[in-house]
């Protein structure tokens, strides 16, 4: 399984006191959902920005971007350059750049972002969990999600042509299969398979007008029969004809020679059944003397492959009489490969073209890498589902998943349970929360399988139990930072009502100084909220003046009323100066020299933050 890794220098100042795993706000905040997109296409990029955590402090810090996803690509984006560093006694240098041993002082301005794309290859949803972490231990996971959508008839063919090297005149080689595949939406009319070329013959598979599903595959067998020919015969073509719209002819080319040998070679040619990348696979080759007299085997030779095992240097075998080898395919890399099988002999010698495929593999977890389950009644329960599935042609078991803390419980089906390469099945398993205290509870489950060389994923799970009464959730919504005249994302606020019957709510509002600058967008459609039941509320906020805004959204409802505090920072994004529209300007952001410059060589330096609103 791929691990792809963006090392982001940057300045970011670090958490006084801060623990592992304090959050890295993200904007949007929720998670980046790209719109369905259909197979072999890619999405517009989606920008996300990386925010500060805390006040002004001298430390500096690294960010990494990891991920591990087939079907999505990250890459760090600069933003709006308006920050210098001062050198100590050399005049101003880019804050990316620093010069060793001299430390910089930053009075950034910028935001820092990174952009990414949604090229899917399998037609699900699939989902891509980043870590996004700092050097000092801070951290926070961000998923990508999208849809694939398949095209409406799509055929293709593989292997594109096939090489059946030396074949013994009078004999027939091996069948080399050839995989159709309909990758499209609806079922496909496979019109006819037809060969071409004297000495090649189609040996299984259906060869007249037949449908051929969405999504399913079929195999056609073709071998070579050189007859009495020796040498090269004439080229020859595979051709399979279809209703697909854009390819509705493939053509595979088919090459073969007539050999005279005594040496009888199973299989040939070679082709080592498909594995999957991290897992080498070996195959075993039969050479039998199938002439009247001893044969010689002079030497066995491989190339494009690993030699596990050959009979020994002038080997003699008697009339009907054999030897074995065995050849390795490491599979280190996903694709195809190809090698040749050399075999000297004391009359002809012989070449067998050995082919093999490496399956990349990994999985899609949905919902991945954090999942809050929100408020809930103390005594109450709410259930989410996780799906898994391959989102590569590889397959793998899911094999176990671990059980969180209490008040947590996972359900899972009977495992180890089979995941099919392609996204051809799905397995489910459920979390459940169950909160029997008042108060924030946290834990991990962690995902395993048997997929080479990869790693449990870890899901970080989360729940806030409620009292009894009316409460409303977040104590606090903080909108972030946000361009002015720019709608920000909408952010939730929920009123729970963990009573023991309905109340009724009214006169939602936004009030304060600052209550312009933010607005209600949704409001729940029903004024009365069930016992153990909830209503949202979705804020957002477009400012006509930068600087930080402050709000207060008031709920009245039966016995009394909620209130929560809403803030936000307002910027300009075309501030070249530094300035920030009145924020406070007088602290500074001390890059050290040590991680910027062991960084940049790395060449994914993006530029850093943006002025952090003064807290009050």
């Amino acid at each position: 399984m791929r691990r792809l890794i963006l090392v982001l220098a940057i300045c970011v100042p670090a958490i006084a006191g801060a623990s592992p795993g304090v959050p890295i706000p993200i904007s949007p905040a929720t998670s980046g959902a790209f719109p369905d997109t259909q197979i072999g296409s890619t999405s517009a990029p989606q920008s996300y920005t990386i925010e500060e955590v805390s006040p002004r402090i001298p430390l500096s810090e690294s960010v990494t971007i990891s991920y591990s996803c087939p079907n999505f690509t990250v890459t760090p984006v600069s933003g709006n350059i308006a920050n210098t560093c001062q050198n100590i006694g050399c005049g101003e240098q880019p804050c990316i750049e620093p010069v060793a041993p001299t430390t910089f002082i930053c009075t950034p301005d910028v935001n820092m972002t990174f952009q990414a794309t949604f090229h899917p290859t399998v037609t699900t949803l699939v989902t891509c969990s980043l870590t996004i972490a700092g050097s000092s231990g801070v951290s926070v996971m961000y998923s990508l999600s999208g849809t694939g959508t398949p095209p409406p008839i799509h055929v293709t063919a593989s292997p594109s042509s096939i090489a059946f090297g030396g074949v013994r005149v009078d004999t027939t080689s091996s069948a080399v299969n050839v995989t159709v595949t309909n990758s499209g939406g609806s079922a496909a009319t496979i019109s006819s398979v037809t060969i071409a070329g004297a000495g090649y013959a189609i040996a299984s598979g259906t060869s007249t007008s037949h449908m051929l599903g969405a999504g399913a595959s079929e195999l056609h067998g073709v071998t070579c029969s050189p007859g009495e020919t020796v040498g090269a015969l004439g080229a020859g073509t595979l051709t399979i004809t279809s209703n697909d719209p854009t390819t509705p002819t493939i053509n595979i080319g088919l090459s073969c020679s007539g050999i005279t040998s005594k040496i009888a070679v199973t299989p040939s040619p070679i082709v080592i059944p498909p594995t999957r990348v991290g897992e080498p696979v070996m195959q075993s080759i039969s050479l039998e003397n199938t002439g009247a007299a001893t044969a010689t085997i002079v030497d066995v030779t491989v190339t494009g492959m690993t030699m596990v095992s050959a009979p020994a240097a002038n080997t003699q075998l008697a009339q009907n009489a054999s030897a074995m080898a065995t050849v390795s395919f490491d599979a280190s890399a996903a694709g195809s490969a190809s090698g040749n099988l050399h075999i000297d002999t004391d009359t002809t010698p012989l070449d067998i073209p050995i082919t093999a495929q490496a399956l990349a593999t990994s999985m899609s977890l949905t919902p991945d890498g954090s999942v809050d389950f929100g408020p809930i009644c103390v005594g109450q329960t709410k259930l989410q589902m996780f799906d898994v599935v391959a989102d590569e042609d590889g397959a793998f078991q899911l094999t176990a998943v671990s059980q969180p803390a209490a008040p947590f419980a996972v359900t899972t089906p009977t495992l180890p349970a089979a995941v099919q390469g392609d996204a051809a099945n799905t397995v489910s398993f459920s979390v459940t929360a169950a909160p029997t205290d008042v108060g924030s509870a946290t834990s991990t489950i962690d995902v395993n399988t048997d997929i080479p060389m990869g790693q449990a994923d870890t899901i970080s799970l989360a729940v806030q139990g409620l009292p009894p009464g009316v409460t409303p959730t977040p104590a606090m919504l903080d909108l972030g930072t946000v361009a002015v005249q720019t709608t920000s994302q909408g952010q939730a606020i929920t009123l729970s009502n963990c009573g023991a019957s309905a109340v009724t709510i009214a006169d939602a509002m936004i009030t304060g100084d600052q209550a312009p600058d933010f607005t209600i967008v949704q409001s729940p459609t029903s004024t009365m909220v069930a016992a153990n039941a909830s209503a949202t509320w979705l804020v957002v906020m477009n400012a006509q003046t930068v600087g930080e805004k402050d709000a207060t959204f008031e709920i009245d409802y039966d016995g009394g009323s909620a209130t929560v505090p809403i803030t936000a920072v307002a910027y300009d994004p075309n501030a070249v100066d530094g300035s920030d529209g009145g924020t406070d300007k007088s602290s500074y952001y001390a890059c050290s020299t040590g991680h910027a410059t062991s960084l940049w060589p790395i060449g994914l330096a993006l530029l850093a933050l943006r002025r952090r609103r003064n807290r009050r």
